[in-house]
């Protein structure tokens, strides 16, 4: 689904800005003149885009301007809490006395360092280091990595991941992989693997499921990080900021959509995805909430914040236009994987294996992972709220 911008908006124009303000999809034109805020009241349906507000020039302090500026959230006073585009300043607009006001210089904090946990939505060149198989892996070779850094870096993308993103965010280096023990660790480590999972090999054997040893599990990754954190500090403490990610709606990836094809129309929604697997990732998303609140309880003193991968990618998906992707690539790969394994001689950077000409048109890269764009696009609705959300200390 593609939605039509708001009268008068063209798509292309270098000054419109997106995001999620109170629940609506949200658009910030800024011309010479003033910035327009549209929100979106009626998803899906273009005719419902409404100018919410006008925000002219002269109502915003002069080193703000022109860089846009977008709405995040309507504050307890009725004030519009926006942010600029980088996502580093807040100002506050009052819209009845049409003023605005710095609502703290920076929204990120003095944070030294910044851990991963994770798998190949995270791994910026861990498993490609596993010797005999990871060099020999599609993530250590090219089309991967043509888009940042025009190389490949064991990242399963053809660019940055949103931890990459997140990170610059924070106004820290990108996270080296642990495994790269030539790099620097000052700003934090990657210990994502991609192919981890979350339990141990031994459930997975009991079970008669053959798992790579290669790719080990979240519980090998945090013996990473405690004999990391013993080499660093003396008393080693447990994290006090911690964010965990939901998963995406998996019913609308080309793996997926390839494993599960059926000629019932009922199992596709209007876009194409499979509904029983998005209500599988929604079944999990839920849970995996109800499992932070409980951790919350039982240690009060660490913030435990929740990403919302899955909406984000559905509002780049049902927004497709707007975000700049082809929607006639909606749920195809830019590499274009005739197999969905990696190890396969038809996965994306094997010989024959075509690869688009431009990447940031589309939402998928190899049909398991996403392009750097969507990762950008994703970042850009998740990584504000966020960092809204983290404590800073002293």
């Amino acid at each position: 689904m593609s939605i039509a911008f708001p009268p008068g908006i063209e798509h292309g124009w270098f000054n419109i800005s997106f995001g999620v303000w109170d629940g609506y999809l949200c658009l910030a034109n800024a011309c010479n003149i003033q910035v327009d805020v549209w929100v979106l009241k009626q998803y899906g349906v273009a005719e419902s885009w409404t100018r919410n507000f006008i925000l002219r020039k002269s109502w915003i302090p002069s080193d703000l301007w022109p860089c846009p500026l977008f709405p995040i959230k309507t504050l307890r006073n009725g004030n519009i809490l926006m942010s600029r585009r980088s996502g580093e300043t807040l100002i506050s607009f009052d819209p009845k006395t049409k003023t605005t006001s710095a609502a703290g210089s920076r929204i990120i904090c003095p944070f030294q360092a910044l851990y991963q946990l994770g798998d190949s939505t995270s791994d910026t060149g861990n498993l490609v280091r596993v010797l005999p198989v990871g060099p020999t892996l599609p993530a250590a070779r090219p089309p991967y990595g043509n888009t940042f850094p025009g190389t490949p870096t064991g990242r399963w993308s053809d660019g940055r991941l949103i931890i990459d993103f997140t990170a610059s965010a924070l106004g820290l280096p990108l996270l080296n992989p642990y495994l790269n023990k030539n790099a620097s660790f000052k700003n934090g480590v990657n210990f994502a693997v991609a192919g981890s999972t979350a339990l141990n090999s031994s459930f997975f054997a009991s079970r008669g499921i053959i798992v790579p040893s290669s790719v080990g599990s979240l519980n090998d990754q945090l013996n990473w990080f405690r004999t990391y954190l013993s080499s660093i500090c003396s008393t080693p403490q447990g994290a006090l900021q911690i964010v965990v990610p939901g998963n995406f709606p998996i019913g609308c990836f080309p793996y997926a959509l390839s494993a599960f094809a059926s000629n019932d129309s009922t199992m596709y929604d209007e876009i194409g995805c499979i509904k029983s697997l998005n209500n599988l990732a929604t079944f999990q998303n839920n849970n995996l909430q109800v499992a932070l609140d409980s951790l919350r309880r039982e240690f009060p003193n660490v913030v435990m914040i929740y990403a919302d991968y899955y909406n984000a990618f559905q509002t780049i998906l049902r927004q497709t236009s707007i975000f700049g992707f082809d929607p006639r690539t909606l749920l195809k790969p830019c590499c274009a994987s005739r197999e969905f394994n990696p190890v396969s001689p038809q996965f994306c950077g094997s010989l024959g294996v075509p690869v688009c000409q431009n990447p940031n048109r589309y939402i998928h890269w190899d049909g398991l992972h996403l392009t750097e764009e969507a990762h950008r696009r994703i970042s850009k609705i998740i990584v504000t709220n966020i960092l809204l959300r983290i404590k800073c200390t002293a």
